[in-house]
């Protein structure tokens, strides 16, 4: 018989938009919840924790932060980790935990996380709000967000298509079969938009959520999902207030050895000409509101990924804004002094 992963307790901590000085830190939110978390367990549980996994804050860049919380607890832990960047995070962190109990490394495992709000009223100091606080200045490139020098010098400086938009739902919809008329509830939560959006740590909240709603029989099983960044990594996991029979040894490590699906990247073209097809589009806008770019990324004729600019005149603003324009065919040309390409409509 497989071994049966339970969790046991869950906690959540929200610090009200109109709180007032001294604000919670990071860790007094994650204290707060482990508390929670651990009056559900039982008495004797903070005896078997010895593995504190910790989701990466965005809003501080904490040093240390498992360490702290198992000073607060008294725990002494023979395993800290903390998180890479990425909604996905605490999802993959709830496999992680359960290969390790399975393969006897651990004996009872705490994950935590938290994000600090800070009110935005000019009369407030706002502290380090900025979701980036959180990426140390060592932080692997590959794996944080940014763009590259050609996608610079047609406007992009921060990624647009980011995780934590609804077009996340709506993907995730489209990729699992659902429509507007499901049934089933979609979020425990009501979605990052609505919810508050707290970084890496979004999923724990949607987890620890569904199994609230599970214990209480409200719910039988349910799936969490956590997406990352620009809706490139995944992690899910099914929860069921009845066991599974599947083995659970070696999935974690599996997803570590070959965490990559699908197709690689496409290869790119710096100077573009001749034609191409539209695959996604944005419009950059002035601090007037008034269009002032047309970033567009497509395929060429021969396979390759174009980035460009549209022609910068009302018309094509007003398309790219009133259509859908998805497999549209362009005309590309390459402005070799200024180092970028451009993507004019062909009809």
């Amino acid at each position: 018989m497989a071994e049966r992963i339970v969790i046991t307790g869950w906690g959540q901590v929200t610090q009200a938009k109109d709180a007032t000085p001294p604000y919670l830190e990071p860790v007094d939110m994650m204290e707060r919840a482990a508390r929670e978390a651990g009056a559900l367990s039982g008495e004797g549980i903070w005896s078997l924790v010895d593995t504190i996994l910790v989701v990466r804050s965005l809003s501080r860049n904490l040093h240390g932060p498992g360490e702290a919380i198992a000073r607060r607890l008294g725990l002494k832990p023979r395993h800290v980790r903390v998180s890479g960047i990425g909604g996905e995070t605490p999802q993959h962190f709830v496999n992680q935990a359960a290969g390790m109990l399975v393969r006897g490394e651990a004996q009872a495992v705490l994950i935590c996380g938290a994000e600090t709000y800070y009110p935005r009223a000019s009369d407030h100091v706002r502290g380090e709000g900025a979701i980036i606080q959180g990426i140390p200045a060592d932080y692997d490139p590959d794996d944080a967000v940014g763009s590259d020098a050609l996608e610079q010098r047609h406007g992009l400086t921060l990624p647009i298509h980011d995780s934590c938009f609804p077009s996340a739902v709506t993907v995730a919809m489209g990729e699992l079969g659902l429509t507007d008329d499901n049934p089933r509830p979609l979020t425990q939560t009501g979605g990052m938009g609505f919810f508050g959006g707290p970084g890496n740590n979004y999923a724990l909240h949607g987890i620890a959520s569904l199994a609230e709603n599970i214990a209480a029989g409200k719910l039988r099983n349910g799936m969490a999902t956590g997406l990352g960044w620009l809706i490139h990594k995944y992690a899910i996991g099914i929860y069921s207030a009845l066991p599974c029979d599947r083995d659970l040894k070696s999935d974690d490590q599996e997803d570590l050895q070959t965490p990559e699906v699908g197709d690689g990247p496409v290869p790119r073209v710096e100077a573009a000409s001749g034609f191409g097809t539209i695959e996604t589009y944005t419009v950059i806008y002035a601090r007037d509101q008034s269009a002032e770019t047309g970033l567009v990324y497509g395929t060429t004729e021969t396979g390759l990924r174009f980035i460009a600019n549209s022609p910068a005149d009302a018309a094509t603003f007003a398309r790219l804004t009133g259509e859908n324009l998805i497999g549209t065919r362009v005309r590309l040309s390459h402005d070799a002094a200024r180092g970028i390409n451009i993507a004019a409509f062909v009809d």
